[in-house]
């Protein structure tokens, strides 16, 4: 991505010689070379999100604002708010439970409001200052801007410099890799310079060329990004969303940076672990020591419940003696990660209506996410649907492989396997495609509701705005730049 990217620092070399009226001037030039190399085009200040402080009962409060949302995003947790006292404790002790700051004054002025749950909270609150009760958390996506300086749950020397090919063009996209020692499937083939699924994302993105690229795109287990990244390039140009969801933390920081080091902006990243209505909402997520994109939910796998002699068993086959003087000795991390549903994010992301594709790996979980999903998929299924269905881990979580192909084949799809062909077959051939029947109404019901979804685009006769879209170009070199290189 990074030769891609020197007509950005030509347009701020002049922004700073010449000043903003120069700039200003360039609108079309920048415009036309933000499309040429397949950049999304920045979102204009005012959705983007930028601090404010209020004053409330003599507390001042940091907050975000994004006209996307609407209203107030509290972005950390203050226990001297009493009508937020029930959260407060809960929060504080969770990087993922946030605050809804509504504001009650749109113009400005007095910015007073109440704090709805969001996240992880309990489900119902009645605020002390309104007496109004919220039956439900509302779930958003991350805030991007958080990873702006680099990994939140990892060290910055985890991060490593990859790139796969652009499906629409002939450039490279940036993914922030892991080594492969750590992480031997995903990663050890992106450092090796093989790529990874070329073919299977080639595909996706041909098909919404094909069926009049209208949609979104939602990658549940989205790793660190191999499909998103990609796909995200491959939709933007006509504004296309891409929702991710890539429950794990470490694996989450990854993404988020290979996001910002592409400057992609049309991805809402869930960072939560996604289930059933009924899961807790919290679960406890197993980090695979050398296959990341193998990590699952705790009991979903064999190796997320092994003893540590097991573990070395498991992952350094072979003379037992020779391995324990050699090989490095395996640890699996445990995170606890926020559980949502599919359902819950319909209910806040309008781009969940008009998902023309979908893929879904999420190592066993899979049918917990289906059952989390009914409304989603008995109202608004995506039009092609990628799904890996391992009949063993499925049974482990719960979730036998039947049942779930019965919801499937029940929402309209066709080409759905037996159980007992899946039964029979290897894990990779375990990954199925399958297709809505009508495909032609599924298309127009996601034409229907794309079109209805307000796409933001930067107005470059703003000052402001043109300057912020440099800012983001001069961000996503600096974190392409920290990113190591082979040989560092």
């Amino acid at each position: 991505m990074a030769a891609q990217k020197s007509p950005w620092i030509v347009h701020l070399v002049e922004l700073l010689v010449c000043g903003i009226p120069a700039a200003v001037s360039m609108q079309a030039q920048v415009h036309s070379s933000a499309r040429a190399h397949g950049r999304q085009q920045p979102l204009p200040r005012t959705q983007m999100g930028y601090q404010h402080a209020i004053e409330h009962d003599r507390t001042t409060l940091t907050c975000s604002y994004d006209s996307r949302i609407g209203d107030w995003l509290k972005n950390i947790c203050n226990p001297d708010l009493s009508y937020c006292d029930a959260c407060a404790e809960h929060c504080n002790a969770d990087p993922h439970c946030k605050y809804w700051w509504q504001n009650d004054d749109a113009e400005g002025g007095t910015a007073s409001g109440d704090c709805l749950l969001y996240a992880g909270c309990s489900t119902t609150r009645t605020t002390s200052r309104t007496g109004t009760t919220y039956s439900k958390p509302l779930v958003w996506p991350a805030d991007l801007e958080r990873w702006a300086h680099g990994p939140l749950f990892s060290k910055n020397s985890s991060l490593h410099h990859t790139t796969i090919k652009s499906a629409t063009g002939s450039y490279d996209l940036t993914v922030a890799a892991f080594d492969t020692w750590e992480d031997q499937g995903v990663s050890g083939e992106l450092n090796n310079g093989a790529g990874w699924e070329t073919s299977h994302i080639a595909y996706l993105c041909d098909k919404f060329k094909d069926n009049g690229e209208s949609g979104n795109f939602l990658d549940v287990g989205a790793n660190i990004g191999t499909f998103t990244i990609p796909m995200a390039d491959c939709i933007q140009h006509r504004g296309g969303r891409v929702i991710a969801v890539e429950g794990m933390p470490p694996i989450a920081d990854h993404l988020a940076v290979g996001l910002l080091a592409n400057n992609l902006r049309n991805v809402d990243l869930y960072n939560y672990a996604v289930g059933a209505p009924d899961d807790p909402k919290k679960v406890t997520m197993s980090l695979n020591p050398v296959n990341k994109g193998g990590s699952a939910v705790k009991g979903n796998k064999p190796f997320t419940e092994m003893s540590d002699d097991q573990l070395q068993d498991l992952f350094h086959p072979g003379n037992k003696q020779k391995r324990r003087k050699s090989a490095p000795r395996v640890i699996v991390k445990e995170y606890e990660v926020p559980l949502t549903t599919g359902d819950l994010m319909l209910q806040n992301n309008p781009a969940m209506k008009a998902i023309h594709v979908a893929k879904v790996d999420i190592e066993g979980h899979e049918g917990h996410f289906l059952q989390g999903s009914q409304e989603l998929f008995s109202k608004y299924p995506p039009c092609i649907l990628t799904i890996e269905l391992i009949p063993e881990w499925l049974e482990r979580a719960g979730t036998p492989v039947e049942g779930i192909l019965d919801m499937l084949v029940g929402w309209g799809y066709t080409h759905v396997p037996t159980a007992d062909k899946f039964r029979t077959q290897n894990h990779q051939s375990q990954t199925k495609t399958i297709l809505q029947l009508d495909m032609a109404s599924c298309l127009d019901r996601v034409a229907k509701y794309d079109a209805e979804i307000v796409k933001p685009m930067t107005n470059f006769s703003d000052p402001d705005a043109l300057s912020a879209a440099l800012a983001r170009e001069a961000l996503a070199q600096e974190l392409d730049g920290m990113l190591v290189r082979p040989g560092q």
